[in-house]
């Protein structure tokens, strides 16, 4: 059985626990990375290991210009996104290069490729597409493969799931970098 962490909360983490589920994994939920430090320490203590880490940003934020934005907003927004995403990262690749190698899928939102009057929803999730990416150069010598699902608005959780299971099977082991466009139709040529 693969032990995998969910970091992250709202409906699109718990359907990634329960598609993980399904596939024979054991899903840990996490909500902060925190909670992906206890995790790990509970593995150590219980003589297990974590084989991959999946993260899931948090639910969309109101709509802004930078004019509109306060500073507070763009610290929550940033600190939401990027802080928890790099502690979380932090916490587990040490772990996963220990055990010989693992795998990592970052969820991002389609903002990550610039909305309108999304200024700071935007930074984060492109933060989020560019730190997957980074993460992936660093460390596919020591056989953690990192990739990122760019979750769009057409697509529901339960679509965006299977994708991310698919993401940590021994399928997907020559994946690594790989940015996936799931249900963002604004973006793969629709209207």
């Amino acid at each position: 059985m693969h032990r995998v962490i969910v970091c992250g909360e709202g409906p699109l983490a718990l359907e990634i626990a329960r598609a993980l589920r399904t596939a024979t994994r054991d899903a840990i939920a996490a909500v902060d990375a925190a909670g992906v430090q206890r995790a790990i320490g509970a593995a150590r203590e219980g003589g297990d290991r974590i084989d991959a880490l999946v993260t899931v940003p948090p639910s969309r934020v109101a709509a802004e210009t930078i004019v509109a934005t306060p500073e507070p907003l763009w610290d929550d927004i940033i600190e939401r996104h990027l802080t928890a995403l790099f502690l979380a990262c932090k916490a587990v690749v040490p772990h996963l290069i220990a055990n010989g190698g693992g795998a990592i899928v970052n969820i991002a939102g389609a903002a990550g490729y610039g909305r309108a009057h999304r200024a700071a929803e935007s930074a984060g999730h492109g933060g989020i597409i560019a730190f997957g990416a980074a993460l992936a150069y660093d460390h596919f010598h020591d056989r953690v493969r990192v990739n990122t699902i760019v979750a769009g608005d057409a697509a529901s959780p339960a679509e965006i799931a299977p994708v991310a299971a698919f993401l940590l099977s021994a399928e997907a082991e020559v994946m690594s970098g790989s940015i996936l466009d799931v249900g963002n139709i604004a973006y793969q040529g629709g209207r």
